[in-house]
């Protein structure tokens, strides 16, 4: 457990609860600054959501850890390890790869290194578990996100377009 101005990072122990509300707003931050306006919450999706995660986590060495502050979480990070498939080899080297699926930090905690601490954590695991990069995606709009992973040594790699017909 690490701590920091009072938020420990600690490893997911089935508050699914909490887990489906930190999903949750993460979904509702991503329609908010979606300006193609593609993105919506259906009133399952927190809990579909949430099961899809757990799932992966369980089957691809993932971890999930939830930042809290005074015993509330106000910030989640999940992992997944996976290798490349067999026809990738052909075109790109051997790699084991640790793939940030969700980071997401509570309004009202962000710019206190709160996501910060659960990057650390997560590069642990993956680095615990022999991963030689990591992956990260993020919404091109989400420029305050862009930002920090690049603060954190993450550089542009794929970059995926759409059009609205």
């Amino acid at each position: 457990m690490q701590s920091f101005d009072k938020v420990e990072i600690k490893v997911y122990a089935g508050n699914r609860k909490a887990l489906v509300r930190l999903l949750e707003n993460q979904q509702d931050h991503v329609i908010m600054i979606d300006p193609m306006k593609r993105f919506i919450r259906h009133p399952a999706f927190g809990e579909s959501y949430t099961s899809e995660i757990l799932e992966k986590v369980n089957n691809q060495n993932g971890k999930i850890y939830f930042a809290e502050q005074e015993g509330k979480p106000v910030g989640v990070i999940i992992g997944i390890i996976d290798e490349l498939p067999e026809r990738d080899l052909l075109e790109c080297v051997p790699s084991k790869m640790g793939t940030i699926i969700q980071l997401f930090v509570e309004e009202e905690c962000r710019g206190k290194n709160v996501g910060t601490l659960l990057i650390a954590k997560i590069e642990e695991h993956f680095k615990s578990q022999n991963c030689d990069v990591v992956y990260v995606g993020t919404l091109e709009s989400n420029v305050h996100a862009r930002n920090f992973y690049h603060k954190k040594g993450y550089n542009d790699r794929i970059i995926e377009m759409i059009k609205k017909i």
